[in-house]
């Protein structure tokens, strides 16, 4: 090749069947080759980028879900009392019946021992002893309580109810219905002459659960009389008067003698 003379150009091949315009063809060249082409054709890659070619089907790195295997071996055979019980194939609730046999856990602690139960079971107890006088009646510590209405209620016919004390029992219990008028009590229990002469003795009276003050006493020869006021409610009042007192003779414990009143004051 001579300089004079004109260099060659080197002629591309030709790709997708087509051949590639020269440098000198028009510009309307390519636009007329676009359209002759079919509808389905697809332009070849440029090769300034790279394309990955997939020569092999590979699997997805997606998580598939675990395709369960078939095993053709024979099914063990079932006692005849387990398929009774639990019929092959069933569900409850739409979900599979829990197994025959529960599995070992794996937990820490020690599973060998069956649970203890805190519940221990306790004989019922026995009625409570009869309380019984250990001493004579003229040496009760309360020969007689009496219930009167109080003088300001000023009624017609007030009420006086003296209650002596029980012939063998050191604790005893009355019931009594008093008309909306008899509200206001007075309470006087008389205590024995040995307590009235020295002997230590401790009075208590409760009217629905509060204890009373007492307003005063009265010594009658050898019998003290101490005086308490009460306001019922309507319904049932418990009134109770006890008294303890210390044992003769240097004995070790206490005396005591309880009188509990049901009093009903009706409504108006």
């Amino acid at each position: 090749m001579t300089s004079g003379t004109r260099p060659q150009q080197r002629q591309s091949p030709a790709v997708n069947g087509s051949k590639p315009a020269t440098s000198q063809a028009p510009a309307s060249a390519p636009v007329a080759e676009e359209a002759a082409r079919p509808p389905t054709a697809v332009a070849a890659p440029s090769p300034a980028e790279p394309v990955k070619l997939e020569k092999a089907v590979s699997q997805s790195p997606a998580v598939n879900p675990a395709v369960p295997v078939v095993s053709t071996a024979p099914a063990p055979a079932i006692p005849a009392v387990a398929t009774a019980a639990v019929p092959a194939n069933t569900t409850t609730n739409g979900s599979m019946p829990p197994p025959l046999v529960r599995p070992a856990s794996s937990s820490p602690f020690p599973t060998s021992q069956p649970p203890v139960s805190s519940y221990v079971f306790t004989a019922p107890a026995l009625l409570p002893p009869t309380p019984v006088r250990t001493y004579p009646l003229a040496e009760a510590l309360i020969p007689s309580i009496t219930f009167a209405t109080h003088p300001h209620l000023k009624l017609t016919k007030p009420l006086s109810l003296a209650i002596p004390p029980h012939p063998t029992l050191a604790q005893q219990s009355r019931t009594i219905t008093l008309p909306p008028s008899h509200y206001f009590l007075q309470i006087s229990p008389t205590v024995s002459k040995t307590l009235s002469f020295g002997r230590p003795y401790k009075i208590f009276v409760t009217v629905n659960g509060i204890r009373l003050t007492q307003r005063e006493t009265h010594q009658d020869g050898f019998l003290r009389t101490h005086m308490y006021e009460a306001s019922l409610v309507q319904g049932v009042n418990r009134i109770e008067v006890e008294v303890a007192a210390q044992r003769e003779q240097s004995k070790e414990g206490l005396d005591v003698e309880k009188c509990t009143v049901f009093a009903n004051l009706q409504k108006a």
